[in-house]
């Protein structure tokens, strides 16, 4: 098997007698931990590629674990700063298909040792109350905050296969790459292997792809729209709004025609699924030549100017008729004799 591990050599032993490592805390599960170079793969890609089940993360999980993260960093939860970020993974799971998407902050305590320790009583009472608010969900793995996985990590996924057979883990990088072109997230599930008549636990990732509904993306623009702010109007803030979306259109527009260019040079290819793909887009365009489409860009654009104006005078003549009315009154009870 070629796809990439992370190795973390957990064994379990039928005696429950293992010999400590003395860079390990003492557990009465681990016997040894090594973590051998991780294999390169892209966060939010993972391995898994001739796999037939389908695994969807919904943004809505990825907005509680940041969240969840942001909070703690900033002394906003009752973890002090640095401390272990630990959640639930929740969604549905039918037959292949696999669908993340919500996650919730979980509470635990540290050991003499500075393990996390895990109530199950408490696991078990969140799980209940939330499957019985999200009819069909259930408890699909755990998540941390980290920048490669850990021992303690192992300990911890082992801990979750009390809730579930397969549990999936979520390993968010706190400090992603500026440059990075991938979401900072690697998706785990772990695989039992039998190493010298012993059986060891590895991590292997999965691939995954974002899925989002109609009311998440609603709820994730919203979120994203930058707030009106002293000083700029909301006519500003949509301008703004327009720009970005035709910059991003015209650079995606110069990609296919670069891809048209190269065709008709003969330095790629042709890709004939690739053109239909390409003239499906170039046919919902509108159907008119560029003197029809600047003719009746300049109407409403005229007529947005006319109305624009028609309201302001409007307003003007209001407020004239509203001094006008004032000034009346006062130079009415200002004429009134006096005794």
């Amino acid at each position: 098997d070629d796809s990439p591990r992370v190795s973390l050599g957990l064994l379990w032993s039928p005696a429950w007698s293992p010999t400590w490592s003395p860079a390990v805390p003492h557990h009465p599960l681990l016997t040894s931990v090594t973590i051998p170079a991780m294999a390169s793969s892209e966060p939010g890609t993972g391995g898994d590629p001739e796999s037939n089940r389908k695994i969807s993360l919904h943004p809505l999980a990825i907005v509680a674990v940041s969240d969840h993260c942001t909070g703690i960093q900033t002394g906003a939860s009752t973890k002090p700063p640095g401390s272990k970020v630990l959640g639930i993974l929740w969604g549905k799971q039918q037959g292949l298909q696999v669908s993340i998407t919500d996650a919730v902050e979980l509470a635990y305590e540290l050991d003499a040792q500075g393990m996390p320790v895990i109530d199950p009583e408490a696991v078990n009472q969140q799980k209940s109350l939330y499957m019985e608010v999200y009819k069909g969900h259930e408890m699909l793995g755990w998540y941390s905050v980290g920048e490669e996985v850990t021992p303690v990590d192992g300990l911890i996924q082992q801990e979750f296969t009390k809730y579930n057979e397969s549990p999936f883990f979520l390993l968010v990088q706190p400090v992603p790459d500026p440059e990075a072109k991938q979401l900072p997230l690697t998706l785990y599930e772990s695989q039992w292997t039998q190493v010298n008549e012993e059986m060891k636990m590895t991590f292997v990732p999965c691939s995954f792809q974002l899925d989002t509904t109609q009311a998440e993306r609603i709820t994730m623009e919203a979120v994203s729209k930058a707030s009106t702010t002293a000083g700029v109007s909301s006519m500003d803030l949509h301008v703004q709004e327009l720009s970005s979306s035709l910059r991003s259109l015209a650079s995606r527009t110069q990609i296919l025609v670069s891809y048209l260019k190269a065709i008709a040079d003969q330095q790629v290819p042709v890709d004939h699924k690739l053109l239909r793909e390409i003239a499906s887009v170039c046919n919902q365009l509108p159907a008119a030549d560029a003197q029809e489409l600047q003719g009746a860009f300049l109407s409403d654009f005229n007529d947005t100017l006319l109305i624009n104006h028609l309201a302001l005078i409007t307003k003007s003549s209001n407020s004239v008729s509203e001094l006008s009315t004032k000034f009346s009154a006062f130079s009415t009870t200002s004429a009134l004799p006096r005794f």
